[in-house]
């Protein structure tokens, strides 16, 4: 029976990016209204400025224009031309922050409210400032391509907005295979580098989040996460999926990750009724655990003083080499392996 992914299902995702994507189809001249016809989409997407779309139907329409086109290559020309303004009330109130490191930290915390689909995290290793950046749900590769080109383009050209004449080297990591032929990119674009073990734009240089930004407001910013937290209230009230909350209270401390039980009391739940709502979205508790000590592993693993072996223990496994084969099954790399690739890589 195929799984269900309440991730793909809920109509929680701003119709924004859709519209993006239909005006550009437009603009190569296939006719939209048809297109939305035909998939059962509301004639609306292209007009409603608060409509909500389903990740799911928002995929089977991206899936049309890259057949319809023949270009599976629109999302990292597109993700470039993304002003900030286009994030609703959370891009604003990026523009009304203080420094950087206060706009990463609004980021993180309403990021569900635009990322539908795709998990964001930040981390600082040795002078380099790491976003990783995976899928909550299994995509189909094209589609995959499409869409993590189109938001990692569009973050990078955000987080070199809120930056200005500052903006230090950076690069996109991407860890699907490089185009063939290989794509004309963007004026100005950053170094690109495919098939890496992860996806990621790093950034050089240890003062990006103190950087003040030229637009900051406070009153304004106050206003806009007023906003950003009652449009997170209509989604909580709305949405069913359970995940984001548990990756949210899943988290590696000195003491390891929480069991099932002290995850329910994050959760202000009993532990039958977590079990039981994951169950319903075909996820576990040790899928879940499965999740954090994958990304936490990459993350861990970018601190050169941490010895593999220490890595282990910290995510609880008592003997390294089920590590190295949980590792190698996450990422068909050993963690040394994976290492040496953060390491050594070098620009495509």
């Amino acid at each position: 029976m195929k799984e269900r992914h309440p991730t793909l299902e809920h109509a929680n995702m701003p119709a924004t990016y859709t519209r993006i994507y239909l005006e550009w189809a437009q603009a190569q001249g296939i006719e939209t209204s048809t297109l939305l016809r035909e998939l059962g989409l509301p004639p609306t997407l292209m007009s409603e400025p608060t409509a909500r779309i389903a990740l799911q139907d928002h995929l089977r329409l991206l899936g049309a224009i890259i057949t319809r086109s023949g270009n599976p290559g629109l999302g990292l020309a597109l993700g470039w031309q993304l002003p900030l303004t286009a994030h609703g009330s959370l891009g604003y109130a990026l523009l009304c922050c203080d420094t950087v490191g206060e706009a990463l930290a609004l980021l993180e915390r309403f990021w569900h409210l635009r990322g539908r689909g795709v998990e964001f995290s930040f981390i600082e290793h040795d002078g380099c400032h790491i976003f990783e950046f995976r899928a909550e749900a299994p995509i189909p590769p094209v589609l995959k391509r499409v869409i993590f080109e189109f938001i990692m383009s569009g973050f990078y050209r955000g987080v070199q907005f809120l930056l200005g004449d500052q903006t230090p080297d950076g690069e996109l990591w991407f860890d699907h295979p490089a185009p063939t032929p290989a794509q004309d990119l963007p004026a100005g674009f950053p170094a690109v580098r495919y098939a890496m073990p992860a996806a990621q734009i790093r950034f050089a240089g240890s003062q990006l989040p103190t950087h003040r930004i030229a637009t900051a407001n406070p009153e304004a910013l106050h206003l806009a996460v007023a906003q950003c937290q009652r449009e997170y209230a209509l989604i909580e009230e709305h949405d069913s999926d359970i995940l984001p909350r548990v990756r949210a209270v899943l988290t590696l401390s000195d003491r390891g990750y929480p069991n099932a039980d002290l995850l329910a009391k994050g959760l202000h739940m009993s532990t039958r009724t977590l079990r039981r709502r994951l169950q319903q979205q075909g996820s576990s508790y040790q899928q879940q655990l499965e999740t954090a000590r994958h990304q936490d592993a990459l993350r861990l693993l970018a601190r050169d003083e941490l010895p593999i072996q220490r890595i282990a223990e910290l995510l609880g496994y008592t003997n390294p080499a089920n590590f190295t084969r949980a590792f190698r099954r996450w990422t068909g790399a050993s963690p040394r392996e994976y290492r040496d690739t953060l390491n050594n890589a070098t620009p495509r």
